[in-house]
């Protein structure tokens, strides 16, 4: 563009506000005659057909599921809260019975080591007069050998002083 042609654009847009009143500040943008009313009347009218029609049944049936949500996430609460008690009961009926069970077991291997105790004590004690009883017969025997044997070592002093001294 040329200067000339920038210099004249404001002259033609002075131009235009001498042509149409509203450009030049002379009046406002919005005439307000019947057709106003007119569509002040629709837009109200059409705002209470959708309100009945539309919105106020979907903010019913938003409310109603939000109030069932809300139901079923205390009743889900409720059932969690529930749960966890019974979760609590469980594990503290299972440490009982394994504290149960382990007392049990500590008198069960009390009483069999105990028991234990007596059967050693009592084969201990068998296996003694036993070997007590085999001693003695041993002893006896060697004392019987040795009584045969001086018996005999009598006899052959006897028979030898005889052959090397003839009497």
């Amino acid at each position: 563009m040329m200067l000339t042609e920038l210099l004249e654009k404001p002259l033609q847009l002075a131009d235009a506000a001498a042509i149409n009143p509203v450009l030049a500040g002379g009046g406002g943008p919005v005439d307000l005659d019947i057709t106003f009313l007119i569509y002040l009347a629709i837009f109200v009218v059409v705002w209470f057909a959708l309100k009945a029609l539309i919105f106020d049944p979907w903010l019913k049936v938003r409310d109603a599921r939000a109030s069932g949500t809300q139901g079923s996430r205390a009743e889900a609460d409720a059932m969690q809260s529930s749960a966890d008690a019974k979760l609590a009961e469980y594990k503290g009926a299972l440490a009982a019975a394994r504290e149960e069970a382990s007392n049990t077991r500590a008198e069960l291997k009390a009483a069999a080591d105990k028991r234990e105790a007596e059967i050693v004590t009592a084969a201990r004690t068998a296996s003694m007069e036993k070997l007590d009883g085999h001693r003695k017969a041993v002893q006896a025997q060697v004392d019987g050998a040795r009584g045969e044997l001086a018996t005999e070592a009598e006899r052959l002093g006897t028979a030898m002083a005889q052959t090397l001294m003839p009497s």
